[in-house]
């Protein structure tokens, strides 16, 4: 009997050094574990709000700048701080790249043109979405190509093939061609912007004036 006291006894001296030795670790990893478990909750929460305010930001100015054709001076400051605050808070995110792009609209309207260039152009050489990167490139295009620059368009436009877009790309091609007297070249970009445009259905009005106005006439 003393020597089976004895071994329980052994046993639970053995199990207080092992909870000794190994036990407060086990603790502190449990510990840990809720620890990162509760972090990587809060920040997916975080996450989701930062994404919800983001998002309420834009369609604030999305609601001001569709309300008014040209924005006044009472809405103004507000549009710009709006801007601000997207670009500010919201970083690269495709908020803060419409918010941009928004931002040259307005410097058109205002007819701040070397404004609305370098705003565009800004975009394009620190954005990393193709496709925010091609809608800048064909409003600077078409930007230059009203300041009556057509080799500025044309060189905007010499890195953009085909894909999203390309019928409008193309149309500009054709109208810078068509400044540039290069008719032969304005045609095939006509034709090609029509392809594109019935391809991903997004009309392009008066394309084929342009095209029928170049196209040579038919000997009976």
């Amino acid at each position: 009997m003393a020597d089976e006291l004895r071994s329980e006894e052994d046993q639970v001296d053995a199990i207080k050094r092992w909870w000794k030795s190994s036990g407060s670790s086990i603790l502190v990893g449990a510990v840990l574990a809720g620890i990162a478990v509760f972090g990587w909750k809060y920040w997916q929460d975080h996450q989701e709000r930062q994404a919800a305010e983001a998002s309420s930001r834009y369609q604030q100015l999305i609601q001001l700048v569709s309300q008014n054709q040209t924005i006044d001076d009472q809405t103004r400051p507000k549009v710009n701080e709006l801007i601000d605050t997207i670009e500010q808070k919201d970083g690269d995110t495709l908020y803060a790249n419409l918010a941009t792009l928004i931002q040259a609209r307005l410097a058109v309207q205002d007819g701040s043109m070397d404004s609305a260039r370098n705003i565009l152009s800004g975009l394009i050489e620190r954005n990393q979405d193709a496709y925010i990167e091609r809608v800048a490139r064909i409003n600077l295009a078409r930007l230059q190509l009203g300041e009556g620059a057509p080799k500025d368009a044309l060189s905007t436009l010499s890195s953009l093939s085909d894909g999203p877009l390309s019928g409008y790309a193309e149309a500009i091609r054709g109208d810078a061609h068509q400044a540039l007297g290069q008719d032969q070249q304005a045609l095939k970009a006509y034709k090609a912007a029509q392809q594109h445009a019935q391809q991903s259905d997004l009309p392009i009005f008066g394309l084929q004036l342009k095209i029928d106005d170049l196209a040579p006439e038919e000997t009976p």
